[in-house]
């Protein structure tokens, strides 16, 4: 007794088409950019200018093109993020405020965000505000979360 079996010209064109939806799929995560809310941002930025984790070069890769042509790149090195700003030298910081939500910083359609934060130092508490902005090029989709002002609150 024989088994039926599916054509084979049937069971490659199913294989073809199972291979174009990978690939398709595939480049859609590539070329899209990842979701970030700002205030992952902010807080990225804390981390990385106080050591603990990466560094001063990804701290200034979250900077707004507008920042790092007022600070550039060498002075932001040299100085570890300290000439950018007091939150580089704070002894504690802790996310105080934000606006708007960090759940609706995940709508591509928010342009402008800010996020404050608290921190500790010789002078006691302090609040200090982080401006963020919706930086993206022509063949994105939603953009990039970048630093573009800090403020004593």
């Amino acid at each position: 007794m024989t088994t039926w079996e599916w054509p084979t010209w049937f069971r490659w064109t199913l294989r073809i088409l199972a291979l174009l939806v990978i690939v398709l799929g595939a480049l859609i995560l590539l070329i899209a950019s990842p979701v970030n809310s700002a205030g992952n941002t902010g807080i990225g930025f804390i981390a990385e200018i106080e050591g603990f984790r990466g560094g001063p070069e990804e701290a200034y890769d979250r900077l707004c093109s507008s920042e790092k042509d007022r600070v550039g790149m060498e002075q932001f090195l040299e100085t570890e993020g300290a000439e950018y700003s007091v939150l580089a030298n704070a002894g504690a910081v802790g996310a105080a405020a934000q606006y708007p939500d960090d759940a609706e910083t995940l709508n591509a359609d928010i342009r402008q965000a800010w996020k404050e934060f608290e921190i500790s130092t010789a002078n006691g508490q302090e609040t200090w505000r982080l401006q963020l902005v919706r930086e993206r090029d022509w063949w994105e989709i939603n953009g990039d979360w970048k630093i573009c002002g800090v403020e004593q609150r």
